[in-house]
């Protein structure tokens, strides 16, 4: 888990379908509990392997580049979150509908990894709910509408800039903004975003699919792959997709025909660098998907041994085989 302290944060309110825009002038006061929510949630945030990296989009006419030089002059905090809450609430105004009203969260805090000081922009979208109301002795359910997310409940919209090195992280949803689906922190701030680790992992998961589709033996391909991923994990930290190509593919024209799937998405020769326990766990694991909604899972040290055997029938069906096992329970 990441190791970062929280140590204050901000609150201003984005209520397009109420109040309206409200800045805050100062932090928040006796916010300890709030405070512990909003650092586990970012904590993490830089512990997952599906936020992406984000840059300036050069492009774009709301790119907060120059926003992010004057905080890393100025240390202006308050200034730069209610310069961003403004951007955020204006693309609210022109998408009520698709945009849910929420607060924003500037919070600043320390990163004890990198050494680093860091700003995070958290959106809370606000939930529906239901609670009870009275009038002496008379008792009625209204609707609650100002709920911040629960505690264990996922926030979407997130954004983490490290002002002196540039470094910008970035998790949201997409939304629709003037009728096109479009990632919203991203349109709003100007950011172009690179695909996060989780979603190489996917788009490599997919390439290797449909190339081995077409070998001999293709589904033992895909769990070599899987395999090999697993083992350079365990080993360095790093996978090296052009590695794990060349030692899994034993001809020219299988390893041509992978790249040329994985080139699509730019990934046939790509380095990374997973960290979240999660990701070493799914590579380390086995998921079969049948027909007739049959699903296997096997660690992948049982799927190499003879215990487990994949076959082809003459009549081009598969079958599965596990033996040796000494205890089955029905749940």
């Amino acid at each position: 888990m990441a190791d970062i302290t929280v140590n204050e944060i901000t609150l201003h309110i984005l209520d397009a379908s109420g109040a309206g825009l409200i800045l805050a002038d100062e932090p928040l006061k006796d916010s300890g509990e709030f405070l512990s929510y909003i650092e586990n949630h970012l904590k993490k945030m830089l512990s997952t392997d599906s936020a992406s990296q984000v840059f300036f989009n050069e492009e774009h006419d709301n790119n907060i580049e120059k926003d992010v030089d004057s905080l890393k002059r100025s240390h202006d905090v308050n200034g730069f979150g209610k310069k961003l809450a403004e951007q955020i609430y204006a693309c609210m105004e022109r998408n009520m509908e698709d945009i849910p009203s929420g607060d924003l969260v500037i919070a600043s805090f320390y990163d004890h990894d990198t050494s680093e000081e860091g700003i995070a922009l958290l959106k809370l979208d606000y939930d529906m709910s239901y609670t009870h109301d009275s009038d002496h002795n008379t008792t009625s359910i209204k609707k609650a509408r100002y709920l911040l997310p629960a505690g264990n409940k996922k926030i979407n919209d997130k954004l983490v800039i490290y002002p002196d090195s540039g470094r910008m992280y970035l998790t949201e949803k997409v939304r629709k903004i003037e009728g096109t689906s479009t990632p919203y922190f991203s349109q709003a701030f100007g950011l172009k975003k690179s695909m996060s680790v989780d979603a190489k992992i996917k788009f490599i998961s997919k390439g290797i699919a449909s190339a081995s589709a077409f070998m001999d033996d293709g589904i033992n391909k895909q769990v070599a792959v899987k395999k090999a991923m697993s083992e350079q994990l365990e080993d360095s930290g790093c996978i090296d997709m052009k590695t794990v190509i060349q030692d899994v593919f034993d001809n020219d024209t299988d390893r041509e025909s992978v790249k040329s799937y994985l080139e699509q998405y730019h990934l046939e020769t790509t380095k990374l660098q997973p960290k979240a326990e999660d990701t070493q766990k799914k590579l380390s694991t086995i998921q079969i998907t049948a027909d007739k909604d049959i699903h296997i899972n096997l660690p992948m040290d049982i799927y190499d041994s003879s215990e487990f055997e994949i076959s082809t029938a003459p009549d081009g069906t598969s079958e599965v085989r596990l033996t040796g096992i000494l205890e089955l329970v029905v749940k």
